[in-house]
C-alpha cells in the first residue's frame, strides 16, 4: 500500500504536466444537490449514487467532478474558455468491492471545439501516463456521436435505442451475437420469448390483441394495476405497439451495429471501415468522420505513436452522457488508466448555455498498482542534539541544513548518529569537528555521505 507520501508526489507529478498546458485547479463540493449528478447519470451512476436528505432536499456526495465542473461554468462563464483540473476524493456505493471511496483526477476543457481540443485532452491523458514511465498501455478511441447518428437514421424511439446500445457488449460476442439481442428485444416487450419464425405483421397483430385485451379488462375496473388511470394504462400499452411496429428497423440497426462493433484496428484500417458505413450524401456524418480522424492525426505532435492508438467505435460506457469522441487508456490485461471524452450537451442540462465541451479523468487507484511513483528523496534524516546550554546554536545548524534541502529534526535523546553543536556554533559528528565557520565543509561532507 503507497504512503500518503508518496500519493502526493504522484498526483503533483501529474498535476504539473496538467499546468504546463494552462489548466487551473479548481475545487468542488464534496456534497451537492442530488439532480446535479443525476442530470448525467447513466444506470451505473444511479445506483450507485451515495444520497441524503437534508431540511428537504435531496443531497449527494461527488461520485465524479464533470457535472460539478459544468454547472460551475454555467454560473458564471468566466472564463469563456475554461480550462480546469481536479483532485480528490470521489465516492460510489459499491457494496460488491466495498470500496465507497477514490481517488478522482483530471482535467475539463470547456468552452472550445474542434479536433485540436480533442487532440489535447487525449494526449494531456497520455502524456501524464507516459511521464510516470508506464510501457504496456494503449489508447483505445471511438465515437460516441457518430454511433448515435447513424442510429438515428432508423427513426427508433429513446428507449429502443438505449436498448440497443447497452446490448452491445453481448452483440460483440461470438457466443451470443445479434440473435440473442432480438430475442432479449422481443422479451422485454412481451414478457417471453416470441415463436420462431414470425414476420412483422404477425408480431403487430399479436402485440394489438395483447393491448386490446389490456385495456378490455381496464374498463372494467376504471382504477386498475398499482392505481393507474385507463389512460396511463393505454398509453403505456400504445408506446410498446409502437415498439413493435418498429421491429424490422431494429433488425436492420443490429444489422449495422454488428459491423461497427467489429471494427477494431490501427487509425487507416478502422476509418476505411467506418466510412464504408457513411453514405456518400450523408454530410453530417461525414464531417463527424473528418473531424474524428483530425482529432486523430494531431496525437504524434504530442510525441504520442499511433501504432499504440486503437480505434475502437463503440468504447464508450455511457451512452447518455457522451456526444462525440470518447476515449479509453488501458494496459495490456485491459486494466482502465484514464478515460474520457467530448459531452457538448452537459453544460445546458446543468442551466448553461449550449457549449462545446470535453474532458477525462485518471483511475488512479488502478494507475497505483501499474506505475511505480517516484520515489522520495533518499537524503538521511539528520538528528542535531538540543539542550538548555544550546538551543539558540542548534536551531540555527537545522536551519542552514534544512535550507540545503536537507531533512533535520532535533531531538533531546541523541545517539551515536547525532550531531552534537556547542553554544559557540562547533559541530562534531562522530570523529569530525567543524567550527560555526566551517559549515559549507559540514554540508559537503553531508552530501557526500563523509560522516
Amino acid at each position: 500500500m503507497l504512503s500518503s507520501q508518496a500519493i502526493r508526489r504522484f498526483t503533483d507529478s501529474l498535476q504539473y504536466e496538467l499546468s504546463l498546458y494552462g489548466y487551473e485547479v479548481i475545487e468542488t463540493p464534496i456534497i451537492e444537490p442530488a439532480d446535479l449528478f443525476l442530470t448525467r447519470a447513466g444506470d451505473q451512476l444511479i445506483t450507485r449514487l451515495f444520497t441524503f436528505e437534508r431540511y428537504g432536499q435531496q443531497l449527494a456526495l461527488r461520485p465524479e467532478f464533470t457535472a460539478a465542473a459544468a454547472h460551475r461554468y454555467a454560473q458564471y462563464e468566466t472564463p469563456k474558455i475554461a480550462r480546469w483540473q481536479f483532485c480528490g476524493p470521489v465516492f460510489e456505493d459499491n457494496p460488491s468491492s466495498r470500496e465507497y471511496q477514490h481517488l478522482s483526477m483530471g482535467a475539463e476543457l470547456i468552452g472550445m471545439s474542434g479536433p485540436v481540443t480533442d487532440a489535447e485532452i487525449i494526449s494531456l491523458a497520455a502524456r501524464g501516463i507516459i511521464k510516470q514511465g508506464l510501457q504496456n498501455w494503449k489508447l483505445v478511441i471511438g465515437h460516441t456521436g457518430l454511433m448515435r447518428h447513424l442510429l438515428a437514421s432508423f427513426g427508433l424511439d429513446r428507449s429502443t435505442e438505449r436498448f440497443l446500445l447497452n446490448h452491445l457488449t453481448a452483440l460483440r460476442d461470438s457466443s451470443l451475437g445479434k440473435q440473442f439481442v432480438l430475442d432479449e428485444f422481443d422479451r422485454n416487450l412481451m414478457g417471453a420469448s416470441l415463436p420462431d419464425g414470425k414476420q412483422t405483421q404477425e408480431l403487430t397483430e399479436i402485440g394489438t390483441q395483447h393491448m386490446l385485451n389490456v385495456l378490455l379488462d381496464a374498463s372494467q375496473y376504471g382504477m386498475t394495476m398499482g392505481g393507474r388511470t385507463q389512460h396511463d394504462i393505454a398509453r403505456r400499452l400504445l408506446r410498446k405497439h409502437q415498439r413493435f411496429t418498429e421491429r424490422h428497423q431494429v433488425i436492420a440497426a443490429l444489422d449495422l451495429l454488428e459491423r461497427w462493433v467489429a471494427i477494431s484496428a490501427l487509425a487507416a484500417e478502422a476509418f476505411t471501415a467506418v466510412e464504408k458505413l457513411l453514405s456518400a450524401d450523408d454530410r453530417t456524418g461525414q464531417q463527424m468522420l473528418s473531424n474524428w480522424r483530425a482529432g486523430v492525426d494531431l496525437l504524434p505532435s504530442y510525441d504520442i505513436d499511433l501504432e499504440q492508438v486503437v480505434i475502437q467505435p463503440h468504447v464508450a460506457r455511457n451512452w447518455d452522457y457522451y456526444t462525440g469522441i470518447v476515449f479509453e487508456i488501458t494496459t495490456d490485461d485491459g486494466t482502465r488508466l484514464a478515460g474520457g471524452g467530448r459531452y457538448d450537451e452537459l453544460v445546458s442540462l446543468v442551466g448553461g448555455r449550449p457549449v462545446p465541451a470535453v474532458g477525462f479523468a485518471y483511475y488512479l487507484d488502478q494507475m497505483f498498482s501499474h506505475i511505480e511513483p517516484e520515489p522520495l528523496s533518499t537524503a538521511q534524516t539528520l538528528t542535531v542534539a538540543v539542550n538548555a546550554d544550546n538551543q539558540q546554536a542548534a536551531s540555527r545548524l537545522a536551519f542552514i541544513l534544512r535550507s540545503h534541502d536537507l531533512p533535520v529534526i532535533l531531538t533531546d535523546h541523541p545517539d551515536n548518529n547525532t550531531l552534537t553543536v556547542a553554544p559557540d556554533g562547533r559541530v562534531q559528528m562522530n570523529d569530525k569537528s567543524y567550527s560555526s565557520a566551517e559549515t559549507s565543509a559540514l554540508i559537503a561532507d553531508i552530501l557526500a555521505g563523509n560522516i
